[in-house]
């Protein structure tokens, strides 16, 4: 028996949203704040999905890749960076927008699900672009 979907529960970054240029942008700001040689956009690739602390390590030049104050130091630059600049470079994949508005005509409930700040998270969420949002449920 086919159990009919009662229920979505969608991933922000990467997912709903192309944030590889924004993440990108701010962590290559930080490099340069600490002197350090920024990568390529394509090279985050590989860096983000396991934090900031992750991210940082990995785009940080191999000597410094385990420095943990230099992690830190990195990771509160990018942070602040990213605060302000998110929108930079970060949009819905294409279709996204229409796919949730479908999904709420059909009254699908919803949630999207991040690793980042709940506030944060929210001020994100692709519908929010919309006029004619669907409505998300939102978790805490």
């Amino acid at each position: 028996m086919v159990r009919p979907i009662k229920a979505l529960v969608l991933d922000l970054d990467g997912t709903l949203l192309n944030t590889l240029e924004g993440l990108a942008n701010s962590f290559n700001r930080a490099l340069s704040s600490l002197g350090m040689q920024t990568r390529a956009v394509d090279e985050y690739r590989h860096f983000i999905g396991d934090g900031a602390a992750r991210c940082a390590s990995r785009c940080l030049p191999d000597e410094h890749s385990n420095n943990a104050s230099l992690i830190e130091k990195c990771v509160s630059l990018f942070q602040s960076d990213y605060a302000d600049s998110w929108r930079e470079g970060t949009e819905p994949y294409p279709g996204i927008t229409d796919l949730l508005a479908g999904l709420g005509q059909h009254h699908m409930p919803l949630t999207v699900l991040s690793n980042k700040d709940d506030a944060f998270t929210q001020e994100r969420e692709p519908s929010r672009t919309r006029k004619e949002s669907p409505s998300l449920k939102k978790t805490g």
